[in-house]
């Protein structure tokens, strides 16, 4: 009997299936090394009080959709070795995109390391298994883009461009309305086109189904880009014309109306739902792009790379530097020392109780605080250092729950001078009452008026450094009490004083 002998096909398909394997592993593994990016975008996309994002998770499966449809382009080994130029620059790309992803998590940029989490994965993928799979994980990689909190910056342009055009829709048809900012004023209430009503869900989920059908399609990138602006152009209209009969609903029924009382938010997703289909329909109208005829080269084999070889070993080192890195920093953290609670001792300057201060400022998540207060024979200042002994996300010198004018409004602002050192002067206004705060931010030794320009420093210098350094926001506070001018000379007069306890 004749010995059964595999067919080279069966073999092949089999050596493939170890390599599909190997990528999905690199996909669901690299987001999971960078688990703080993962973590908030799961966070946004449990949002459902703030509800951009909640398509996060469906943007999630069709890319795992594309993974599998593209398996076979993926599990073809590269025909060629790398030269050894080649894998010095796939080395090079790799490690720019990790040490900037460790220089974002350090300098607390939420959204930058997110958004590089996909450029991550495809790096991988090109290091790991090679130029085809890193070709075919393109759309599906990009694909993500649209459940990345990125669009956000798109929200103003949207919001502004509804105030505008509901503007010109209301004078055209009569109804009376004053605006004022982004509040529509009717004889019978008033709307506001707030940032919620920018209609940008609408935009980023519009532009994610015209993506979609671009590559379903097979468009080349010129009608692709052509479906992305008929979508944008279809997301905004159906956005206005919710906002506008909203509003002439209001007027109509003397704000009684269903959409008015009740909600208006299902009532946009029902337009939209129109909006799709009028580009369901142009899409039937055009015919699609005839297929290219596949590269029987693409079908030839070449041996599949060691998953275990010294190349494979060292990339995976270089993917996993963050996690060593920020793990060296963390184990440096209990030996720096602390801010001295006792309080400094100011030349012609007394303590007095801080208890009495109508000055409440706010650092989320600082390691530690201390807010002091200071009189001399004509005025008094209050002391504020919040010190961090690292920086991150949720834990920076900035940040939107941080507030050092507490519950004041910053009505003004500039750079003043004092004995060396600058600060940032804002001029607040308290329930009518106005004080002055000069703010300036500490790190490693060196002074910013700018909390964003501190932590981009404080992580250049732990990327260099590989150490953490102490980042302390300080604010000085007075009454203008009788006015500014003489609680800016007050203040100066305490920098002065103080010399180096500040």
């Amino acid at each position: 009997m004749a010995a059964v002998i595999p067919r080279a096909s069966e073999a092949a398909y089999a050596m493939n299936w170890s390599r599909f394997a190997a990528l999905v592993a690199v996909l669901v593994i690299v987001p999971l090394v960078y688990w703080p990016a993962t973590r908030s975008l799961i966070v946004s996309w449990l949002d459902f009080a703030n509800t951009t994002y909640t398509h996060g998770f469906l943007i999630v499966a069709i890319s795992g959709w594309f993974v599998w449809k593209a398996r076979a382009a993926a599990m073809v080994p590269d025909l060629q070795s790398r030269t050894a130029g080649e894998r010095v620059r796939v080395a090079l790309l790799l490690l720019a995109v990790v040490l900037a992803w460790q220089f974002a998590y350090r300098a607390g940029i939420q959204t930058a390391t997110q958004l590089l989490l996909l450029p991550l994965m495809w790096c991988a993928v090109l290091a790991l298994l090679g130029r085809n799979a890193a070709r075919a994980m393109r759309f599906p990689l990009g694909f993500l883009i649209f459940a990345v909190p990125v669009w956000d910056y798109l929200n103003p342009l949207a919001q502004w461009s509804s105030i505008f055009v509901v503007r010109f829709l209301l004078r055209v048809t009569g109804i009376p309305a004053y605006f004022d900012a982004t509040a529509v004023h009717l004889p019978a209430g008033t709307f506001q086109i707030e940032h919620g009503c920018s209609g940008l869900h609408f935009i980023i989920v519009a532009l994610a189904l015209a993506a979609l059908l671009g590559e379903l399609r097979g468009d080349d990138w010129r009608r692709r880009l052509g479906w992305l602006l008929v979508a944008v152009a279809l997301a905004m209209l159906s956005n206005w014309l919710r906002i506008y009969t909203v509003i002439l609903a209001g007027h109509l029924t003397d704000m009684q109306h269903y959409l008015v009382r009740v909600s208006h938010y299902s009532y946009g997703w029902v337009l939209f739902m129109l909006a799709v289909l009028v580009l369901i329909l142009l899409e039937r109208r055009i015919p699609a792009r005839t297929p290219a005829a596949a590269d029987p080269g693409r079908g030839r084999l070449a041996p599949g790379r060691d998953l275990a070889s010294p190349w494979t070993l060292a990339m995976c080192g270089v993917l996993a530097l963050p996690v060593g890195f920020n793990t060296l920093i963390d184990a440096q953290l209990s030996a720096m020392p602390a801010l001295p609670a006792a309080a400094p001792r100011i030349p012609g300057w007394i303590a007095v109780n801080a208890a009495d201060s109508t000055w409440h400022p706010r650092q989320i998540s600082a390691d530690h605080e201390r807010l002091l207060r200071f009189s001399d024979t004509a005025s008094t200042v209050s002391l504020y250092e919040a010190e961090y002994r690292e920086q991150r996300q949720g834990k920076k010198l900035g940040g939107l729950g941080n507030r050092l004018e507490g519950d004041g409004e910053v009505v003004a602002g500039t750079d003043v001078s004092a004995a060396g050192r600058t600060f940032r002067a804002l001029r607040l206004t308290t329930h009518g009452a106005e004080s002055l705060l000069w703010v300036t931010y500490v790190v490693d030794g060196r002074a910013f008026t700018s909390a964003t320009r501190a932590q981009l420093w404080y992580s250049w210098i732990t990327l260099i450094s590989a150490r953490p350094s102490n980042s302390i926001a300080l604010a000085l506070w007075t009454p203008c009490d009788p006015d500014c001018v003489v609680a800016g000379a007050a203040l100066n007069r305490f920098v002065v004083a103080a010399g180096t306890h500040l």
